[in-house]
């Protein structure tokens, strides 16, 4: 209702800043209504001199410079124009993306591959963890109700493990190696 409100309000002071109904096309030169021939664009930010981006106090409105007949010939005529171009830039962008994302696939399980052989005993445990206990439940810490993550206080017994939310489970290994 509010946005609603907020919208005919940036319209109708839209229309009083134009001094009318009618704007003329920036291309094929007639004079149209606005509401139905061209695209109208709600700016609630704006830059400041400062370079940040800040909120306008009220929403403007502003008209597209082409009436939407215009634009969509504009459209179709570059999409006639550079298919072939775009369609290769696109090809090799997206072959690009999916190289970098098998490299860094690969990366990721050569060193998963790693600590599994570098901590043996820790990774049986997770792998049985995981089994008996599929799914997450709350930080065992008093008062706190985030999701936990298994913590494992004795590797040799991977059944047993506590539950801990990530910012007590990173402080109990802070803790333990302290202690060590």
């Amino acid at each position: 209702m509010e946005t609603d409100q907020a919208r005919t309000i940036a319209f109708q002071s839209f229309l009083a800043r134009r001094g009318g109904l009618l704007k003329t096309c920036g291309r094929c030169g007639q004079s149209k209504r606005i509401r139905d021939n061209f695209g109208l664009k709600i700016k609630k930010f704006y830059t400041g001199r400062d370079g940040t981006r800040k909120e306008r106090p009220t929403p403007c409105v502003e008209a597209d410079a082409y009436c939407n007949t215009c634009n969509s010939k504009r459209r179709s005529e570059y999409a006639l124009r550079a298919p072939a171009e775009v369609t290769a830039r696109q090809q090799t962008n997206f072959q690009k993306l999916l190289d970098r994302k098998a490299a860094d696939a690969s990366i990721q399980a050569n060193a998963v591959k790693r600590w599994r052989e570098k901590f043996p005993e820790k990774a049986a445990a997770h792998c049985v963890a995981n089994r008996v206990h599929p799914t997450a439940m709350p930080c065992s810490i008093e008062g706190c109700t985030n999701l936990g993550e298994r913590h494992h206080p004795d590797y040799k017994k991977p059944k047993d493990i506590v539950w801990l939310c990530r910012k007590h489970h990173k402080a109990e290994h802070v803790r333990l190696k302290r202690c060590q």
